[in-house]
């Protein structure tokens, strides 16, 4: 038996608002106390499409005698047997505003400017547990039927490579990151211009 598996990655960007109407700016706004209250601000997700197979193993010498064996055994069957399988999930971006602290806001009263370090972008998968879905099955002639197991030990491979490309700074994950910094900082700046200032935004790495 031999799985293989594949990623496509489809890229999407939250649309986010925030209410610009004219406020009378007060002489001192707590922004870290109103920001806290956002908490988790989602700025945008990635969908990580896995498309998977189960066919009969060909003989390797990498196999050992049990693998070459039971490849030497499916390839004296007549038949075929393919499994194609996907397994969708989602990478989110956010940033958490309650690990602000007072002393990454710096109010400028006199030039009505806010100077704001937000902490860095965390990329997350939503949570949910993926299901496997079945895109197309041939098995005829002698072949076995593919088991529930054999499933469980793809989409158990599928997860772990989701894993790894969230560790590893891969071209989708930096995009997504790059796509929330810019989202952040232009929500950040229209949520204290709101306010009656100008922002100045860094996010920190």
């Amino acid at each position: 038996m031999k799985n293989s598996v594949r990623t496509i990655f489809i890229f999407s960007l939250m649309l986010l608002t925030v209410g610009c109407g004219k406020r009378k700016a007060e002489p001192t706004i707590n922004f870290v106390e109103e920001l806290h209250g956002v908490a988790r601000l989602e700025l945008g997700r990635m969908t990580v499409s896995k498309v998977g197979t189960i066919t009969d193993s060909q003989p390797s010498r990498s196999s050992g005698v049990l693998g070459k064996a039971e490849s030497m055994v499916n390839s004296l069957k007549v038949g075929t047997r393919l499994g194609v399988y996907s397994y969708d999930t989602y990478l989110i971006a956010y940033i958490d505003l309650a690990r602000l602290q007072p002393g990454d806001i710096t109010v400028d009263e006199q030039l009505k400017k806010v100077y704001v370090s937000l902490p860095p972008i965390e990329i997350t998968t939503d949570g949910r547990d993926v299901t496997l879905h079945e895109e197309h099955s041939r098995v005829t002639g002698f072949r076995s039927q593919i088991t529930p197991a054999e499933r469980a030990r793809l989409k158990s491979r599928m997860a772990a490579e989701v894993k790894r490309e969230i560790a590893a700074d891969s071209a989708g994950k930096k995009e997504l990151k790059a796509a929330a910094e810019a989202k952040a900082k232009g929500w950040i700046s229209e949520f204290i211009k709101a306010r009656g200032y100008e922002a100045d935004v860094v996010i920190l790495d």
